[in-house]
């Protein structure tokens, strides 16, 4: 098995609906076999605030993705 790890933001977007979802933004270099943008759907009625909470903590308490194959 592969193992590739990179280091990502955790950060709040908003989608058209008004909805807030947390995107994961590399670092630097992200992985290069995920491609686009990759994120977190949150459960409807989540509050702009909770998403940004929620990206705080992962941010906190997240070192790294990552991807194995």
């Amino acid at each position: 098995m592969s193992e590739k790890s990179a280091e990502y933001l955790f950060v709040v977007r908003i989608r058209e609906d008004g909805s807030p979802w947390v995107a994961l933004q590399p670092k630097q270099e992200g992985l290069d076999d995920l491609k686009g943008e990759i994120g977190l759907e949150l459960y409807r009625g989540t509050s702009l605030e909770d998403a940004k909470q929620l990206a705080r903590f992962l941010n906190s308490n997240i070192k790294a993705v990552i991807y194995s194959l």
